[in-house]
Order: structure tokens, then C-alpha cells, then sequence
């Protein structure tokens, strides 16, 4: 449905609903409310008909109360989501954070582990030490663990991160998400 219809459609409903939504209808936002909205009304009522859920809910007075509700409890559990973005950001430009601690103190590790293997690497080459540069070939083990493992732990941690944030990012803006392979596998058992 197109922008001016849906917010011409919804617009007398919030204005009775929840009045403080009213500008927000007319903004770069307008038209995520206003679908948020009609799909509410479409869960209230029943009707899948964007028109008729609306026209059903401003024809009988016990719906309008479970509209309220809905949209006070999304609106709710958005302001929660921000408040905690907000707290994390602060709290990552206060410095009180401990992920580039992290960040440093691994950055300072995989230095080390490079210069002191190049080193060796290059006093056995230097000093024509053969014996010790056979030892060193076979060492590619112990110098992919030392370096893979935390680097990988490293990844998983700040990937994850990433991640869940950008998936809170999405669930404010009012995205789907996908609910993945189990979520997929789950969903077929669930009754109907």
C-alpha cells in the first residue's frame, strides 16, 4: 500500500489511540509506523484486510484498547533497546569497556609471537645453524596455535558482537528476522 494511503489510512486511529505518534506519522519514519500499525490491527482483529482491520477496530470499542496496548508494549520494549544502545555507547566512549583492552592486549601478543619467530628464524639463517633451521620448519604447528587460537576467539567474540548488534538494530527498526536454520526446523513443529 502506498505511503499516503497507509498514512491516510491510520492516521485518525493513532490520532485516538496514541496522539503523541500523530507527527511522527508525517516523518522520515511515517511509513514504518503507520505498517506497524496496520499489521497490530491486522493481529488484533483478524482480518487481513488493512481497510477492514482498521475500519473493525474504530467500529468496535474493545478493540481500541488492545491496540493501545500493543503499541504501548512495542514502543516500550524500543525505548528499553535504546536506552541499553545508549548505555553501551557511553560506556565504549567513557573508555570503560573492556573490548579494546582486548583488541590492544592481542594486537600486543601477535606482535610479540611474529618478531620473536622472525627473530629466531633469522639468527639460524644468519648464523648458518641448519640443525636448528630443520627444527624451525616443523614448528608451523605450535606457531599456527599460538597465533590461530586467539586470533579465532578473537573473531568469534567480536563477530558475535557485531552481529547481535546489528540484529538489535534491526528488531528496533521493526525488520524481520530470520529465524535461521532452527528456527526454520522449530517453526515446521509448531502447531498451528
Amino acid at each position: 500500500m502506498p505511503l499516503p494511503l497507509v498514512v491516510g489510512l491510520v492516521a485518525p486511529l493513532i490520532a485516538k489511540a496514541i496522539p503523541s505518534l500523530v507527527g511522527y506519522l508525517f516523518g522520515d519514519k511515517g511509513e514504518k509506523i503507520a505498517n506497524k500499525v496496520v499489521d497490530t490491527a491486522k493481529k488484533i482483529t483478524g482480518i487481513d484486510d488493512p481497510e477492514k482491520a482498521i475500519a473493525a477496530i474504530e467500529k468496535d470499542p474493545k478493540f481500541l484498547p488492545l491496540l493501545i496496548k500493543e503499541l504501548d508494549v512495542e514502543i516500550e520494549e524500543i525505548r528499553g533497546f535504546t536506552q541499553v544502545q545508549e548505555a553501551l555507547n557511553k560506556a565504549d566512549e567513557s573508555g570503560k569497556s573492556t573490548r579494546p583492552a582486548i583488541a590492544n592486549i592481542m594486537a600486543y601478543l601477535v606482535a610479540f609471537v611474529v618478531i620473536t619467530f622472525s627473530s629466531i628464524w633469522a639468527y639460524a639463517i644468519g648464523a648458518n645453524k641448519v640443525e636448528m633451521i630443520k627444527a624451525l620448519q616443523e614448528s608451523w604447528p605450535l606457531m599456527l596455535t599460538v597465533l590461530g587460537t586467539p586470533t579465532a576467539l578473537l573473531r568469534a567474540y567480536f563477530g558475535m558482537r557485531t552481529k547481535e548488534k546489528k540484529a538489535r538494530y534491526e528488531l528496533a527498526a521493526g525488520a524481520k528476522q530470520d529465524p535461521g536454520v532452527l528456527g526454520t526446523i522449530a517453526g515446521l513443529f509448531k502447531k498451528p
